[in-house]
Parts: structure tokens; C-alpha cells; sequence
């Protein structure tokens, strides 16, 4: 291995070892250490082959970190495909965790109903869009504000 090779696996290993890393995304970090392109596509699959880098578990990872911020699907969605992510991939993941999403955006509506009910119309209306901004459908934040007994 050349030394290149060696200083860019070392960069891209110590980053793993923080957190994970889609391969686009370490790539991408990598080419603005490193001039040689080819050297670090090289490097990252080689990783990819040898299961260092995983896309799958950065997508768990991922999924999982956003759970935790309350965020859904379609937000978690279009912030994966954006570090180039597969669609297909990630559904499959999300298929494969059993994640509730209505379950979620009720917990989400809950926290967000600590300061009290809402008065009127237009107080419901910021929650479900709230809940929209955050990545939830509408069918998700009809049925979380239904379930607090907003319905």
C-alpha cells in the first residue's frame, strides 16, 4: 500500500471510529484533505469491502439519532438522500426496525401540549404543522393529535 493510501485510511479509519459515515459523505470529507480522487474512491471501497463502512449502519444510526429528536420519516428521508442514500435502502431499513411513526408524532404532540391544550382552530392547526415540519404526514398528525384527544 502507498503511503497515500496508508495517510488516507488512517484519516477515514479515525473518523469511523467517532461515528459513522454514508460513503458518499466520507468521500466527500476525504477529497478535501486529499487531492487524489481516485485514491480516496479507492480507499473508501476497500473499506466498504472489508465492512468498515457500512451504509446500512449509518442509516440505522442515522434513523435512530432523528427517532431521538422526535423527527419523521419524510424529514429523515430527504436528509439521507441528500448524504446519498439509496431510497430503496433506506425503506428497507426502516421496514426492518419496526418503527411506529404514529406512535412517535403522538409522543412528539404530547411534549409539544406540555404548555397546554390549544385554545382554538389556529392552535391546532400550528401543531399538525408543526408536526409536518418535522417530517410527519398529515394522515400521522391527524391521528397523534386525535389520540390526545384534540380530534
Amino acid at each position: 500500500m502507498t503511503s497515500d493510501k496508508k495517510k488516507i485510511r488512517r484519516v477515514a479509519m479515525n473518523m469511523l471510529a467517532r461515528r459513522e459515515y454514508s460513503s458518499m459523505e466520507l468521500k466527500g470529507r476525504l477529497w478535501q484533505k486529499f487531492e487524489n480522487s481516485e485514491t480516496v474512491t479507492l480507499v473508501v471501497d476497500r473499506l466498504k469491502d472489508e465492512s468498515l463502512q457500512s451504509d446500512a449502519r449509518y442509516i440505522e444510526s442515522f434513523v435512530r439519532s432523528r427517532i431521538a429528536r422526535g423527527q419523521g420519516l419524510r424529514k429523515i428521508e430527504a436528509e439521507l438522500l441528500k448524504n446519498g442514500i439509496e431510497e430503496g435502502l433506506l425503506q428497507t431499513i426502516c421496514s426492518d426496525m419496526k418503527i411506529d411513526w404514529n406512535d412517535l408524532a403522538k409522543r412528539v404532540v404530547s411534549r409539544k401540549l406540555e404548555n397546554g391544550m390549544p385554545r382554538n382552530q389556529i392552535e391546532r392547526s400550528k401543531i399538525i404543522r408543526f408536526l409536518q415540519y418535522r417530517g410527519f404526514t398529515l394522515g400521522e398528525a391527524m391521528k397523534a393529535l386525535e389520540e390526545c384527544g384534540l380530534g
